[in-house]
């Protein structure tokens, strides 16, 4: 079966690279598709997979309560300590 390679395939047989058409064997070429690795090309060509929906960004963080505000650190003060 001929298929196009989505990503780059190596092994002891044979190295397809990504974009590229190869004929492998049915079994290898349906699991190769099956898993998103490859797609049909020729007569024989199964439809495309739909891609997936992708979700919306996730909108604010919720809290249960609110965070305090912050407290002034503790040491020395704006003002000069009155030396002088």
């Amino acid at each position: 079966m001929r298929v196009r390679m989505r990503t780059t395939m190596a092994g002891p047989e044979r190295t397809v690279i990504a974009g590229k058409v190869a004929d492998l064997p049915d079994a290898e070429a349906r699991d190769l598709i099956k898993g998103g690795y490859a797609e049909a090309v020729g007569k024989a060509a199964a439809p495309e997979r739909p891609k997936p929906e992708t979700a919306a960004a996730p909108g604010p963080e919720e809290s249960a309560v609110s965070k305090a505000p912050a407290r002034p650190r503790k040491g020395r003060s704006k003002k000069a300590s009155g030396s002088k």
